[in-house]
């Protein structure tokens, strides 16, 4: 599942039906999480189930309530007791690297909404509004082990494949621009596999592009401060020990050199200058400048002239790229956007699409 049809899933589902994500590190599962508390309203609590005891998890022996009532009983920590007192999301982070007696109490939690027991005997129970939410990474490279299958289907479970538009539109804002459109123009270093290169080497993911961006921007060396530019003394330092030597040179050059690269700007106010250099693009950067543009035409909005620009860059294109220009120009879901770009290309769309089903084999 995509992060786009999480987000809208996830808000809708009941909230006595707890859900498991699952996939690899750094595909941003927790930052996805408090992005459903928040659309919710509610406040989320991360319980990060890998460093908890049977302790953390069932609470201690209540001694004072133990002498006062005679009867044994325990004290669960703030975390349960909040999301019993009043609605929040409930994090169950690493569940599948809990130890088993953690995993038993979350089985309950999730199976019964409740746990422990109060001097009378009852158990506590979550307040109704409390979701329950769980991640982990799961998988042969990772030290840890899948949950038991009778666990497994009290969740609703979903893996988690997010794409990089997905993550340039949570990260519009939030991570610089330069950035984002490295990754869009060189998308291999937007995520590897830890497990198709050596153990220990370091790998760039979704998650720690976001790093990468915080720590350059708090050490006053954001690249759309210097981009143009040589790279200030300590930019490669902190991106090689985040994302690697190989994603870390190919971002320091492209920063340095970014007033050549061609942007969507570019593209609807100066087409006349640029159209040129779009012309001998080869095509993977025509299409890397098409997702530039889609990602503009979300968050912007086109004038008529700038429409008409948008059809002489499409005037370029050729088959596949006409169309992943349209498919994308739709994907961004702004009316007015499509509705102009239409005028200017959907006829040719439409005889290339034609052209291309006539060729078909029947």
């Amino acid at each position: 599942m995509d992060i786009k049809t999480f987000l809208h899933i996830a808000p809708l589902l009941p909230a006595d039906q707890s859900v498991l994500l699952r996939g690899p590190t750094g595909v941003g599962k927790s930052a996805i999480i408090q992005q459903v508390g928040k659309s919710l309203g509610l406040e989320v609590i991360d319980v990060r189930m890998s460093i908890m005891t049977e302790g953390d998890m069932g609470g201690i022996p209540n001694f004072e309530a133990i002498k006062d009532t005679g009867v044994a009983s325990n004290a669960l920590y703030g975390w349960f007791i909040r999301a019993c007192r009043e609605p929040v999301v409930l994090f169950l982070d690493e569940i599948n690297r809990a130890m088993v007696p953690v995993l038993q109490g979350a089985f309950q939690l999730v199976l019964d909404r409740e746990m422990g027991n109060s001097p009378d005997g009852m158990p506590y129970k979550l307040h109704p509004g409390t979701r329950i939410f769980a991640a982990g990474n799961f998988g042969t490279e990772y030290e840890s082990e899948d949950l038991d299958p009778a666990m497994q289907r009290r969740f609703l479970v979903w893996d988690l494949d997010p794409t990089f538009s997905d993550w340039a539109k949570w990260g519009h804002g939030q991570i610089d621009d330069i950035i984002i459109d490295f990754l869009r123009a060189f998308p291999a270093h937007f995520r590897v596999d830890p497990a198709q290169v050596e153990p220990g080497t370091i790998c760039p993911n979704p998650a720690v592009w976001e790093r990468v961006s915080r720590c350059l921007t708090h050490a006053n060396m954001a690249p759309t401060q210097w981009a143009g530019s040589t790279a200030p003394m300590g930019a490669y330092a902190i991106s090689v020990g985040l994302v690697g030597p190989e994603a870390s040179i190919a971002l320091m050059d492209y920063i340095k050199n970014v007033d050549r690269q061609i942007t969507a700007e570019d593209v609807l106010k100066r087409w006349g200058k640029v159209k040129k250099d779009v012309v001998n693009m080869p095509t993977s950067k025509r299409f890397a400048l098409i997702d530039m543009l889609a990602e503009w035409l979300t968050h912007n909005t086109l004038t008529p002239a700038m429409a008409r620009k948008f059809g002489n860059f499409a005037d370029v294109l050729e088959g596949e790229e006409l169309v992943h220009a349209w498919t994308s120009t739709v994907a961004c879901r702004n009316c007015d956007n499509v509705t102009l770009i239409h005028a200017q290309i959907g006829s040719r769309v439409r005889t290339e699409v034609a052209a291309s089903h006539s060729m078909t084999p029947s």
